[in-house]
């Protein structure tokens, strides 16, 4: 089961500041957790599911597909910040996740600025896996309201 990483009340643009990390998610996926991915979405391919099949491919094991490290990524920020706050999420794959491995999804704050009106908040999400490794890296964008503001988003 993932952590929970809910913010206690919503996050204001006054709230935070670059260098503040979002709280972490830790995850371990197992074999069966990809299978019952897979057969949500009607997709399937052996190096997602068999670790045999997965070597003849080069790889040590079976990984996980990327549309999952996306999601956990998403996670992170939404949990965090207010759902519909987000702007966009770029994501690069540098490498594989590979499964009954744990990793953790990291956010931290680089930026935070007005423009055009909307207080605008950057991110750089990333997965690391237990050898420190950082096989999926984005960098997101959320609007935030001020405390000021009366219910309109800014």
């Amino acid at each position: 089961m993932m952590g929970e990483c809910m913010a206690a009340e919503e996050i204001h643009f006054e709230d935070v500041n670059p260098g503040d990390m979002l709280p972490p998610l830790t995850r371990i996926f197992t074999t069966d957790d990809v299978r019952a991915y897979l057969d949500s979405v009607g997709l399937f391919h052996k190096r997602f599911v068999d670790d045999d099949y997965a070597k003849t491919e080069g790889l040590e094991r079976a990984v996980i597909p990327g549309n999952i490290s996306f999601g956990l990524l998403s996670q992170i920020v939404t949990a965090y910040f207010p759902a519909d706050s987000l702007v966009n999420l770029n994501v690069n794959f540098r490498g594989f996740v590979r499964t009954g491995i744990e990793f953790t999804c990291y956010g931290v704050i680089t930026e935070k600025k007005s423009e055009s009106g909307e207080n605008l908040v950057e991110c750089e999400v990333y997965l690391q896996d237990e050898d420190g490794q950082r096989p999926v890296k984005g960098l997101c964008t959320v609007r935030l309201r001020s405390r000021d503001d009366k219910g309109e988003k800014s």
